[in-house]
């Protein structure tokens, strides 16, 4: 989890998927755990990391949060390489003119 005072995507993600786990618990049980946070400031990003580490605290567990970030990094190393092949071929392409054939140009 980033820290700081602004919710990133991953944080959102992981606060919506523990919500999800939370439906399926009984009321008391979710007050007795969740009253240290009641009363303090930034309730929510304490909460969430004090979950969080309760549900994923092994080594090889990871949040739904984190395996999108991971996703996300990967789709835009991808497109960035890709961007750059293609600027690159469309580039050559056109700095490989030699200037002996005459293309699309009108002669009076």
């Amino acid at each position: 989890m980033k820290t700081g005072k602004t919710f990133h995507l991953q944080d959102i993600i992981n606060l919506e998927y523990l919500f999800q786990l939370d439906k399926e618990s009984s009321p008391v049980d979710l007050h007795k755990r969740d009253r240290q946070f009641a009363a303090s400031p930034g309730a929510i990003r304490s909460w969430l990391s004090f979950r969080l580490n309760q549900e994923f605290a092994g080594a090889d567990q990871r949040s739904p949060g984190a395996i999108f970030a991971d996703f996300l990094r990967i789709i835009t190393v991808i497109i960035t390489f890709a961007g750059l092949l293609s600027g690159g071929l469309a580039g050559l392409a056109f700095f490989s003119y030699s200037g002996t054939t005459c293309f699309s140009f009108r002669y009076w």
